[in-house]
């Protein structure tokens, strides 16, 4: 699929480009035939004019400037006349009355004999009295060109065809990387439920049997309730997921006092962690306010302080500080523990992934995801870092 679309993408691009291309060479080509006849037409106008009241033509100044041309016209018994020229060998007769007679016959004031290389106009009213201009140099300059913007166009379209193709690899990377997390999080997610799934099948199975107690039946119910849970934790986590991916975060917009909400989400937090002989201390910046969705945003909260009291040390101090730095608020959450690994700090936000390889526990890698995606929609940043015996998790968000 992703060949195809880049496929795609460089035929579409090269299209627009050979169509472009086109249009402005032969733009540039028409534009240069145009302006070399209608120079001629006038240094022809001017003999044309000076020719019907019988003046002397003028001697043009600079010699690129000069018109090469002759005059031919009948006289009162139909013979051929030279009645002017310059810069000719006027001698065959014979070359001389072919291209007077074309010139007549064409029944045109001006026009082109491209056999002799020749421009022809006709002197004032008169149909028998004929200029012919010599046009060899602007036919070799168009035919010059005319090469010219050949080569010109397949350089181009060969160098534009090797960026097309360095575009579309480029533009495509991140399409291939939402679709290989596409494929990863669906292979991570029928992981993860194909365990408890088979522990419910299998203490469902137990449970029919006639060979076990009471007691025993028990036990497999709670096993059964447990992976339930497990399950429903999953999948919410998974829908929490999809509606962050789809913007539903965005939609929930209204002016949010940070310090405030902040303030709430710790109050559910102090009893778990005295209960788990942690402490939670905090330290608030009040006022701080921002446009953003209050339930999301405690969520993130809820996040991090969930996974601070499940993986600093038993008895250590979990300290969250939320303060103003310049025009964004900025919220730590430090909780002492074992370090983290460079590696892990740059992975730890993606989906279905966990410190502990084993995916040990009721962690199935979502909840640092599903704050990322919050965060980044509210425009705001999250990290890790790990020194000295804490992890510290930063969140920064506009005021």
């Amino acid at each position: 699929m992703l060949k195809q679309l880049r496929i795609k993408f460089v035929a579409t691009i090269m299209c627009l480009i050979t169509v472009l291309l086109c249009v402005l060479l032969t733009m540039i080509y028409q534009f240069t035939a145009t302006s070399l006849e209608t120079d001629i037409l006038d240094k022809m106008q001017t003999v044309s004019e000076n020719l019907s009241h019988r003046l002397p033509i003028p001697e043009l100044t600079h010699p690129d400037d000069r018109l090469h041309y002759f005059v031919l016209s009948l006289n009162i018994w139909g013979d051929l006349v030279i009645m002017g020229g310059n810069s000719f060998d006027l001698s065959d007769a014979d070359i001389l009355t072919t291209v007077y007679e074309q010139a007549i016959s064409a029944n045109e004031t001006t026009g082109i004999l491209e056999d002799y290389s020749l421009q022809y106009m006709y002197v004032g009213n008169s149909r028998t009295t004929v200029i012919f201009a010599d046009i060899s140099n602007e036919l070799a300059t168009l035919h010059t060109l005319r090469n010219n913007c050949i080569l010109i166009g397949i350089a181009a379209f060969l160098a534009l065809f090797a960026i097309s193709c360095t575009l579309a690899w480029w533009l495509v990377r991140p399409v291939e990387a939402a679709w290989q997390q596409q494929r990863q999080f669906v292979a991570d997610a029928s992981h993860e439920l194909k365990t408890p799934i088979t522990v419910i099948l299998t203490n469902t199975e137990l449970l029919s049997s006639p060979d076990y107690t009471d007691e025993e039946k028990t036990v497999f119910t709670e096993s059964i309730m447990a992976m339930t849970t497990r399950m429903r934790s999953l999948v919410e986590g998974m829908l929490d997921l999809a509606r962050v991916d789809n913007g539903v975060v965005k939609s929930a917009f209204t002016e949010v006092d940070y310090s405030d909400l902040v303030e709430q989400s710790l109050l559910p937090f102090e009893p778990m962690y005295f209960e788990s002989g942690r402490m939670l201390e905090s330290k608030i910046e009040p006022g701080l306010l921002l446009k953003g969705s209050a339930g999301h945003l405690s969520q993130v909260t809820d996040i991090l302080l969930d996974n601070a009291m499940k993986y600093s040390y038993g008895g250590s101090t979990v300290r969250l500080t939320l303060h103003r730095q310049g025009r964004h608020a900025l919220l730590c959450v430090d909780s002492p523990g074992d370090p983290i690994s460079p590696e892990d700090l740059r992975k730890i936000f993606q989906r279905f992934y966990t410190v502990d390889k084993a995916r040990t526990g009721n962690s199935y890698g979502l909840g640092l995801c599903i704050a990322k995606g919050i965060v980044e929609e509210h425009g705001g940043k999250i990290w890790a870092e790990s020194a000295v015996g804490h992890n510290k998790f930063f969140i920064k968000l506009p005021l």
